[in-house]
């Protein structure tokens, strides 16, 4: 009897034990799978991406100049310019279509972080719209294929052809990237029925929808196998040095020195 008491007890308290292990584990599967899931996702996405660019051609612009005034070379100046500034993941880059004389990409953003700002887009996914990406060589020399064709251009104006603009003082990023930059609401309100139009083709002009005030000096960028961010302004790269005679590119070094020592993680 005392020997049938005994293993009954043992049994009673190892299978509690056994249950709360069991719900342990499968606690910690649940909460690693999105992160597996995610992590897939991402790769998925950035295979696409390049495999897309690398079978089209790559035309080179530059920026037009941009007003100093406008360029954040503090944290400050990110309130005046920028209605919120934020430390996200890039999930997605999509082509978009419609625009005219220039190219476009809506890129997929998690927000991890609210570094400054009103708007509510904590742990949000929201969509950001990055200049360059993929058109077609007739909507970029939309209105000017016979201006073109004088100044005797080699190609076809009006073909039909894609192709992908890279800035090179604003790079697209690769997706997988954390950056760190400013947006504001990418609506017109009805201001501008054109641009309302483009949005909504493109599946944007939603409250998740934002736009990018001076790219070239306002994002910040650390690639999925860097160790740090850095401006995504290679040409102000090269001047960043304590020594530089460029006080804007000292001035953003040392504001990317501050995102460094706080959200680089």
């Amino acid at each position: 009897m005392k020997k049938f008491t005994i293993i009954l007890l043992v049994i009673v308290f190892i299978l509690p034990i056994s249950a709360c292990s069991n719900k342990n584990t499968a606690k910690n599967s649940n909460e690693q799978n999105p992160k597996i899931e995610m992590k897939s996702l991402i790769s998925k996405n950035n295979k696409n991406w390049k495999s897309k660019v690398k079978s089209t051609k790559v035309e080179y612009t530059q920026s037009a100049e941009s007003l100093y005034p406008l360029i954040p070379k503090n944290l400050e100046d990110f309130k005046t310019l920028d209605s919120t500034v934020i430390e996200g993941t890039i999930l997605n880059l999509e082509e978009m279509y419609g625009a005219k004389n220039t190219a476009t990409t809506k890129a997929t953003i998690q927000v991890n972080e609210i570094i400054s700002g009103k708007e509510k887009v904590q742990g949000q996914i929201i969509h950001v719209i990055f200049r360059g990406g993929f058109t077609s060589v007739k909507d970029l020399y939309d209105g000017f294929a016979d201006k073109a064709r004088a100044n005797g251009a080699t190609f076809d104006p009006e073909s039909s052809e894609k192709v992908y603009i890279e800035y090179q003082d604003d790079p697209m990023p690769e997706i997988g990237s954390k950056i760190i930059t400013g947006i504001n609401p990418n609506r017109s309100d009805g201001f501008n029925d054109i641009y309302d139009k483009y949005l909504l083709a493109n599946g944007l002009g939603g409250k998740d929808s934002y736009s990018v005030s001076v790219p070239e000096y306002n994002i910040w960028i650390k690639a999925p196998n860097a160790d740090k961010f850095i401006i995504n302004n290679p040409e102000l790269n090269k001047m960043k040095g304590a020594d530089s005679e460029n006080s804007l590119a000292q001035q953003l070094n040392q504001l990317t020195v501050k995102f460094n020592s706080k959200y680089n993680k």
